[in-house]
């Protein structure tokens, strides 16, 4: 042992340097060595991910699209309602008439005449609801034949609460398919009013919920949170439901709803960056 130690304090004597520290000055190069390997290994492997990213982001899409059986819904709403009988029509057409001023004042919306169109009302407006309520409405005068004021305050105030029940049931609905929890009365109330909305010709509430069901189907391929993915596909376009009554982005209008009514920042920076108006922070956000 005496001479072991002789030996290694000759040798780090004539090295200029003890054994501690030609020891770190060894791991420090095996690591530095390392260091370079594994860029190259990461920068390799990053490249490929790269070339092949487009690839897998079809197929994952092919996958999950193929694993939803779901239908594309396309629907026109029928604005121009015909008024069969002659003075049912010059009532409702006439701006200076009880029963015009009445629906007006009841419901909120344009009500006007067809001129290449005989006995028939153009129904318009910016709120979906509100002119859901009217078509409604409209038609039913239409059909009896109804002009007195007093009735079509009584038949809007019951068809007005009709349509909001069925705003309601409609949220409530759509967020017990994917088993939403603790959602605000707000945002169901949004996510009910888009069953009134169009876009493109496509009903909004159906729409959601396709959105939903494949942003599951992606999370799960992905191993991320199918719960978040479903939440953010469904509410993404609950701004939509708005863009009546408030200017912007109905990306920036639902975002800013979501957050109020305590939505998780996961789901809340979906919705807000789905048209890319803040930045995609998580990859929910993305799908």
């Amino acid at each position: 042992d005496e001479a072991t130690r002789q030996q290694s304090r000759l040798t780090e004597k004539r090295a200029g340097s003890t054994g501690l520290e030609l020891k770190d000055e060894l791991i420090s190069e095996l690591v530095g060595a390392k260091k370079i390997w594994l860029a190259r290994q990461a920068r390799h492997h990053s490249e490929l991910l790269q070339q092949n990213a487009d690839v897998r982001a079809r197929l994952l899409i092919k996958g999950t699209t193929e694993r939803y059986s779901g239908a594309g819904h396309l629907e026109r709403l029928q604005n121009q309602i015909e008024v069969p009988n002659a003075r049912a029509f010059a009532a409702l057409s006439d701006p200076e008439h009880p029963a015009h001023q009445m629906l007006i004042e009841q419901i909120g919306f344009e009500l006007r005449t067809i001129a290449e169109k005989k006995n028939t009302l153009l129904v318009q407006g910016d709120d979906p609801l509100a002119r859901e309520v009217a078509r409604r409405v409209i038609r039913q005068l239409a059909n009896r034949s109804i002009t007195a004021p007093n009735k079509v305050r009584a038949i809007s105030s019951r068809t007005r609460e009709e349509v909001e029940r069925e705003v309601q049931n409609a949220g409530r609905k759509a967020t017990r398919i994917f088993g939403m929890k603790n959602v605000h009365p707000e945002v169901l109330e949004l996510v009910g009013r888009l069953k009134f909305r169009l876009s493109y010709s496509q009903n909004q509430l159906k729409h959601a919920i396709e959105v939903a069901y494949l942003s599951g189907l992606m999370a799960e391929e992905l191993g991320l949170n199918i719960a978040h993915a479903q939440r953010g596909g469904l509410l993404h376009d609950i701004g939509k439901a708005l863009t009546h009554e408030r200017e912007g982005s109905h990306a920036v209008l639902g975002a800013e709803v979501a957050r109020r009514c305590g939505e998780d920042e996961v789901v809340a920076n979906a919705i807000g960056s789905h048209h890319h108006d803040e930045p995609m922070e998580t990859p929910i956000a993305t799908i």
